[in-house]
């Protein structure tokens, strides 16, 4: 009998687990899984964003974009879920570990996750026409990219959108704002169980064989609050229920205990200038990193356009802001620039240009001056016995050479070609005639090196050295500039020079064109491959090998010169005259725009009379007008049918004459343009007085309003420390309510008793002695408090610095920008002057051979003069390089102390797109909204914030976490390769181990790359 209530009791056990199955496992799900990563995440999310948008309550710092993901277009966005993120590329190395360390087995389930073949976003190059496997393929060596050309505000849409700097200081604003919500979240009323804890539940079951059985359930629920004056309450009910099967009796007990406290301190701890502390500052911090964020932005902007100054933040302990540095730092500058960002690119590209210039410059002087000290006397003389019997010289040769028989010498009158000089040779084959021929030769084509060609090779050869290492210096500050944006530094980059339009003083079309009559000579010219008019330019060079391959000028010849100049006078109408007439209607409405201006004096006295320029214009055009009738008149004679040798060295003659014209009409066409075009270079205006900026400074920079802040906080924490010196004086009242004891029988868990109640109040009291940690921090919370006024008069004292000194650097570039462009006409003047210096030919030009006709040099001489100085012909073009490398400086020195000025005075505002609302960078943002072909057009399907979870969406996350945290078996996914490539050919693959041993793991192949998760709700490839 005894054995079946055993029995019997065994069954009931059973009975009573079996119905609390179901209750059992839906606790366990309460309280052990909870809700999935995605709830949590997203609440975190919604708190944090609202908080952000509570503190934007100014438009000073009210910004458009606070979301912690970043644009889907990045280098470093997420592509993947964001809780089941797949495997990041890991050290084959260290990877080993995560399966295999000090002998014992890993987590198994960790590719369950999935692996990715990149840390990068692998679509990012999508938009630029590259698939996904390129950026796998990119991973951990030398990248493949698209060719870019990108404008100014291609590089700001980039930077917003691949800097991982501007991304960290939204992640920084967005952990204080995490910070803040725990700070709130303090003074909640908040769930809490026995002793503090959350609320838990105990199911406890035991059997003594042969003796007892028993369930004994113990939940524990009750809530609490913190309140703004230290005082807590907590209410808190605790259940203890047993059930008993023993030897013929089964019994239920139940006994409940609902307890309450209070605890209030009156001196330390307590009190709202002590409770309140760490809220006031969390929701202060929150405001100084907005604030912060809002002069990033500003100083963004200004970094990615010139340099110039940015602020940034500085974060300490994950999610606590540190405020950002009071004095914001200058961004490094480009090497060879003087300022960093877009602008010195353009600067560094304009000193190249400039330099290039100056170097052509020097080679044309030089060949003029090669040209002058050709030895070419009228009368050159070689002693000779007597001529070979019967020699005589047929014509043109008759009018050059003459034998003298009284002095017994050969006379040679102009200079014989290579091809002359075997003409000559082969009329008699005596060897002392031979020999007076080869020697006139020489002597007649010898070129002397003289100290001016010396000065100038030196020269040349040292603008080509440092030509070289500016374009070092250009390709070097690229990829610090391609760093700072964003973009991979190995990336095919170009950027968009026309900003620098308003700096091609001289139309390249017309240098184009002096280069073009720089053909026109004897000497055979090398011609440049890259050059826009190889063409045409290869067709004069075969002519004038053509002419000097004959010892008289051939018609046909003659005609197809003729031709080719009639292209150049069209040509330089076009692009000469006619350019310089338009130069002067802008310069003329421009001067007009310009009257009512304050005119600032540069320095140089006296005022330039516009009117020099048009008398000179009007010269250039009578004498161009001129020289094309000459021009047609040859080509009309030579249009004959039969045209005297005679006629033809005329027409040789009038050509060399042309030439020169054409050459002397375009070089001062270029001056007119150089005084016209560099009035036309403006600086953007800024007309703030001085102490009304730094007004503006002190009422609107962020940094000194969170400075001032700042020292308001060191004052509390005094008050705080203060409150740790008083002695310890709590309140203290407690009680409970008992239903009847366990033992004693009772059933009902809410039959409270008043004789099972308890109440107790009273005081608890420390003395304040021993104080000397709370002595040290109260003082060090004075001296810290004094160092804050310090460190807010300084920063106060760095505005009004930053305000002035940028101020006097703006108005010194404005002034010194009116002084150049005098020095700018001075500079071009000079080199023009040595230039026509340099124009006369060592000799006069000699009928009846090719030698000299169109010309002595390389360089265009023709024309009367002596030979400039080699010094000042260097003078002169380095003059002009000065004056050309100085008016970009200047350009981008004053355009960057703009930008650093309205940002030192806080004023500096940024619209939605990260543009400044100044009209000249809105213009151009106009410009750049409406191109259909932007680069990064904007994403405006992105929500502000991201939604709060629905059910299902809870439902399925923890379907997914669960199936990963519980550890199932997956079935084994195919192994294999992306894009057709093996494993050993993918950078930053690893190997997986899938067996226990790290040995086996060499006879598995890899896991394909494959996410485990969905892709955000956001992304929209």
């Amino acid at each position: 009998m005894k054995r079946m209530h055993f029995l019997g009791s065994r069954r009931a056990f059973r009975r009573i687990v079996n119905g609390l199955k179901f209750w059992l496992l839906a606790s366990v799900c309460l309280t052990a899984t909870g809700c999935p990563r995605q709830y949590w995440r997203k609440q975190a999310d919604e708190l944090s964003y609202n908080l952000i948008r509570e503190k934007e309550n100014d438009p000073r710092w009210s910004i458009e974009r606070i979301r912690v993901e970043t644009d889907p277009r990045s280098r470093f966005f997420d592509c993947y879920d964001p809780d089941f993120a797949p495997l990041p590329p890991d050290d084959v190395a260290a990877h080993e570990f995560m399966h295999w360390v000090y002998g014992k087995r890993g987590w198994k389930h960790w590719h369950e996750f999935g692996d990715a073949n990149t840390v990068e976003n692998p679509h990012w190059l999508e938009p630029l026409g590259m698939s996904s496997e390129v950026v796998e393929s990119n991973m951990g060596r030398p990248g493949l990219f698209p060719e870019l050309t990108l404008t100014l505000e291609d590089c700001i849409d980039i930077s917003y959108i691949h800097s991982r700097d501007y991304q960290t200081q939204i992640e920084t604003v967005y952990l204080a704002a995490l910070a803040l919500t725990a700070q709130r979240f303090a003074f909640d009323v908040q769930f809490v169980g026995l002793n503090g804890r959350r609320p838990s539940m105990d199911v406890t079951a035991t059997d003594v064989p042969g003796v007892s059985d028993a369930v004994n359930w113990n939940p524990r629920a009750g809530v609490s609050q913190m309140l703004p004056s230290g005082a807590q309450w907590m209410v808190e009910l605790a259940n203890n229920t047993l059930w008993l099967f023993a030897k013929g009796d089964n019994s239920t007990a139940s006994a409940t205990t609902l307890s309450y406290s209070l605890v209030q301190p009156l001196l330390a701890n307590g009190g709202r200038r002590y409770i309140m502390e760490n809220l006031t500052q969390s929701e202060r911090n929150l405001l100084y990193a907005i604030r912060s964020l809002a002069l990033y932005r500003q100083g963004f902007f200004t970094s990615t356009v010139a340099g110039g100054i940015t602020a940034g933040i500085l974060t300490g302990q994950q999610g606590v802001f540190l405020g950002g540095s009071t004095i914001p730092t200058p961004v490094v500058t480009l090497p060879g620039a003087t300022q960093g960002g877009y602008l010195a690119l353009l600067q560094l590209h304009q000193q190249i240009v400039n330099a290039e210039y100056n170097i052509r410059q020097l080679r044309d002087q030089l060949d003029r001056l090669r040209a002058q000290s050709a030895e070419r006397p009228d009368r050159l003389t070689r002693d000779l016995a007597a001529l070979p019997p019967g020699l005589v010289f047929p014509p043109p040769f008759d009018s050059m050479l003459e034998y003298d028989a009284e002095n017994k010498q050969l006379i040679l009158r102009g200079t014989l070609t290579e091809l002359q000089a075997r003409l000559l040779i082969d009329l008699s084959g005596d060897a002392a005639y031979r020999d007076a021929i080869i020697d006139l030769a020489d002597r007649s084509l010898a070129v002397t090196v003289n100290q001016n060609i010396a000065q100038l090779e030196t020269q040349l050869a040292q603008q080509i050295n440092q030509l070289r290492s500016s374009r070092v210096n250009y390709l070097n500050g690229f990829d610090q500039f391609k760093q700072q944006i964003g973009l991979p530094v190995d990336m095919p980059v170009r950027i968009d020079t026309s900003l620098l339009q308003q700096f091609e003083l001289i139309d390249t079309r017309l240098i184009r064109i002096q280069d073009r009559l720089n053909l026109f000579v004897p000497e055979a010219l090398t011609v440049p491959e890259d050059h826009p008019d190889v063409e045409s330019m290869n067709r004069v060079a075969a002519l004038m090998k053509e002419l000097i391959g004959h010892p008289e000028p051939q018609l046909g010849v003659l005609r197809r010169i003729v031709a080719e100049m009639l292209v150049i006078r069209d040509d330089l109408r076009r692009d000469g005259i006619d350019v310089t007439e338009t130069d002067f209607v802008r310069a003329t409405e421009h001067r007009r725009k310009k009257l009512g201006e304050v005119q600032i004096d540069s320095g140089m006295g006296g005022q330039r009379d516009p009117r020099r320029d048009e008398k000179l214009k009007n010269v250039l055009r009578d004498e161009f007008a001129d020289a094309e009738k000459t021009l047609l008149d040859l080509q009309k004679k030579l249009s004959a049918d039969d045209v005297s040798p005679t006629d033809r060295k005329d027409a040789l003659e009038t050509l060399a004459d042309l030439r020169e014209e054409f050459l002397k009409i375009s070089q001062s066409l270029s001056v007119v343009q150089s005084n016209l075009r560099v009035d036309l270079v403006e600086l953007n205006k800024f007309d703030i007085p001085m102490e009304e900026a730094v007004g503006f400074g002190l009422a609107n920079r962020m940094d000194l309003m969170n400075s001032r802040a700042q020292v308001m906080d060191f004052r509390r924490r005094v008050e705080v420390a203060a409150n740790q010196l008083q002695s310890t004086l709590n309140l203290i009242a407690n009680g409970s309510v008992n239903t009847k004891p366990l033992l004693s029988g009772g059933d009902n868990p809410f039959a409270f008793r008043g004789d099972q109640s308890a109440f107790q109040v009273g005081v608890q009291f420390t003395t304040p002695v021993q104080l000397v940690n709370q002595r040290n921090n109260y003082r060090a919370a004075i001296v810290n408090y004094n160092q804050a006024r310090r460190n807010y008069m300084r920063t106060e004292d760095q505005v009004k610095l930053d305000v002035r000194t940028t101020w006097r650097n703006l108005d010194v570039n404005l002034r010194n920008f009116e002084t150049l462009r005098d020095q700018i006409r001075a500079a071009t003047a000079q080199l023009d002057i040595a230039a026509e210096q340099t124009s006369a030919p060592a000799g006069g030009t000699v009928g009846g051979g090719a030698g000299g006709v169109l010309g002595g040099g390389g360089g265009g001489g023709g024309g009367g003069g002596v030979a400039a100085q080699g010094l000042q012909i260097i003078q002169a073009v380095s003059s002009v390089l000065t004056a050309q490398n100085n008016l970009i400086t200047f350009w981008v020195n004053y355009e960057s102390f703009r930008l650093d000025m309205y940002n030192f005075m806080g004023t500096l505002e940024i619209d939605s797109e990260g543009y400044w609302t100044d009209e000249f960078y809105q213009a151009r943002a106009r410009a750049h909204r409406a191109n259909p072909n932007r680069l990064y057009p904007p994403l405006h399907d992105l929500p502000d914030y991201p939604s709060a979870s629905d059910p299902q969406e809870l439902q399925d996350g923890r379907n997914v976490e669960n199936d990963l945290l519980v550890k199932k078996n997956v079935p084994a996914q195919p192994k294999g390769t992306a894009a057709g490539k093996s494993a050993a050919d993918r950078g930053g693959k690893i190997r997986l181990a899938a067996d226990e041993r790290p040995e086996a793991e060499s006879e598995k192949p890899g896991t394909p790359a494959k996410p485990a998760g969905k892709k955000p709700s956001w992304w929209h490839w």
